[in-house]
């Protein structure tokens, strides 16, 4: 379940963080919904690792995938949230 929470907020995040990417009115409500999620996101992730440790898939899911997908995120941010999806399926792929 914290897994979800997790995968979940990430979506909220990159879809915030891509209506940060174009100038409005929203803009400031985008950074807060975007900063939200991120929280949510990093606090279920730390959920997820207390109650199932899980040292190795840690380190594909948030550096082998996470890092590049962050880094595309950042340079072309209204694609964030393809990016996101492109990276949640490749790691559940990779779990398979």
């Amino acid at each position: 379940m914290a897994g979800t929470i997790s995968t979940n907020a990430g979506r909220i995040g990159a879809t915030a963080g891509a209506a940060v990417a174009i100038p409005g009115l929203h803009q400031p409500g985008a950074v807060t919904v975007a900063t939200g999620a991120a929280v949510a996101s990093l606090t279920a992730e730390a959920v997820a690792q207390i109650l199932r440790p899980d040292p190795i898939g840690m380190f594909k899911d948030n550096f082998l995938i996470g890092i590049p997908a962050r880094a595309l995120s950042v340079r072309f941010p209204v694609l964030g949230p393809i990016v996101n999806e492109m990276a949640e399926k490749i790691k559940v792929e990779a779990k398979k």
